[in-house]
């Protein structure tokens, strides 16, 4: 038969200390900010550049747009001549008042931004603002390419202030930006939506 159990012990002394852990971040995400040569205060530019895409009435190649680094690194030694090519892209803005006039023919800059402890992100078509508990990164115009051009293009969310390329204004008619509208007479929802104003955007990050 087990004894009664025995008064406890003195209480021992306290142990080494651990080594501090770090702080932990939760993660980010990478963008591309069109038409700004810098990124936003909320965000740590990675690289700048131009964009880049295929020509407009080319019927092959790839859709997107692509942030092409100003200070380019090359392996091969070789050159390459029946293949694809990637040019500037220009801000088709016309005189629409969206856009200053000055933009229209302009080459447009990118950014490539890293939004840090903030893993979470989204473009929000016809929208100005963020949900609540969002960071806006950037607002701004949805473009692509013309409707009927050869070359399709995906939708990006210009910035609603552009930059430009410097020494990017001839009309060269490489890729192309041009604003998005609804067209109520095909489909698009009107009301609410208005016929031919220019589709904004915003980019929003968590």
């Amino acid at each position: 038969m087990a004894g009664a159990l025995g008064a406890p012990g003195a209480t021992g002394l306290p142990g080494t200390p651990g080594i501090n852990g770090t702080s932990a971040e939760n993660g980010g995400v990478v963008y591309t900010r069109w038409g700004r040569t810098m990124c936003g205060e909320n965000s740590t530019l990675l690289y700048n550049g131009y964009t880049g895409n295929g020509g407009f009435d080319q019927t092959g190649g790839g859709v997107n747009y692509l942030c092409m680094p100003d200070s380019p690194e090359y392996n091969s030694p070789g050159s390459v001549s029946y293949s694809e090519f990637i040019g500037g892209v220009e801000y088709e803005s016309s005189s629409y008042g969206v856009f200053p006039s000055s933009t229209h023919n302009q080459d447009a800059p990118c950014a490539r931004c890293y939004t840090g402890n903030r893993p979470a992100l989204m473009m929000i078509p016809a929208k100005r603002t963020c949900p609540d508990d969002w960071t806006t990164e950037y607002e701004g115009y949805i473009m692509t390419e013309a409707y009927n051009h050869h070359h399709q293009t995906t939708f990006e969310c210009v910035d609603a202030q552009p930059e430009h390329v410097s020494g990017g204004s001839a009309n060269e008619y490489g890729g192309l930006f041009y604003f998005t509208r609804s067209d109520c007479s095909k489909r698009s929802y009107c009301p609410p939506y208005d016929e031919n104003k220019a589709i904004t955007c915003v980019v929003c990050s968590k």
